[in-house]
């Protein structure tokens, strides 16, 4: 059975505002504080035999190693940061 990592101060950020730093854990580490917004990365089931496949939209993620990339989610946070510095115009 895997062992999960605790970390002494799991909320790091307001949800009010955008994310400055999130917990980067790899099973067998010790957490790591990180500096920045948390990539989107989605794990599949512990228990699935069968690989995902990637598409396009969902990419092996080179930073975590058993994750997939979200590959629409940063250029959607992106578009959505442009837009609240213009004020949301219509």
């Amino acid at each position: 059975m895997a062992e999960y990592a605790e970390v002494s101060q799991p909320i790091l950020n307001s949800p009010f505002e955008k994310p400055s730093r999130y917990w980067y854990i790899q099973e067998g580490k010790q957490p790591e504080l990180r500096d920045g917004r948390r990539p989107p990365v989605v794990f599949p089931p512990r228990d699935q035999k069968e690989e995902w496949t990637e598409t396009p939209l969902l990419r092996r993620s080179k930073e975590y190693p058993a994750g997939y990339e979200m590959a629409l989610v940063s250029p959607i946070r992106e578009r959505l940061e442009s837009w609240s510095g213009q004020g949301f115009p219509a």
